[in-house]
């Protein structure tokens, strides 16, 4: 079971990074009981969070890696419609360009789980680095 050993691995320096050490051994059995159940399990925001967070953190080729602990994380998980996923993007961009004054933002979005892959976003990034008029 790969997914389990990479789901411990990650749940373990997880928890132990923000303190909260004894909680590992109780979501570990909820993650091994829902692989069972489903195949997949879910992150909860916590663990999406600090995911994103670290993922940034470790992301060597990036320069800007060294603000990843005042990352802000949107959980834009439910969002289920086309509409939604418009609306949250362009409240994503609203909220991250903050009127010029940048905030390092993620929205995240449901994954494909077993096949059903509802949306694909083309681009990598919405804006790319600052670009100015002048």
């Amino acid at each position: 079971m790969e997914i389990y050993q990479q789901a411990k691995e990650f749940i373990t320096k997880c928890y132990t990074e923000i303190k909260q050490v004894e909680k590992i051994e109780s979501r570990l059995i909820e993650i091994e009981n829902e692989l069972k159940e489903s195949g997949h399990y879910e992150h909860t925001a916590i663990e999406l969070e600090h995911g994103a967070k670290m993922a940034w953190r470790n992301s060597n080729k990036c320069i800007g890696r060294l603000f990843w602990s005042s990352l802000r994380v949107i959980d834009a998980r439910e969002k289920t419609s086309e509409e939604e996923v418009y609306q949250a993007i362009k409240e994503h961009i609203k909220f991250a360009t903050n009127d010029g004054r940048i905030i390092p933002t993620i929205t995240i979005f449901a994954p494909k789980v077993q096949g059903n892959q509802q949306f694909r976003l083309w681009n990598h990034q919405l804006i790319r680095y600052a670009g100015y008029e002048q």
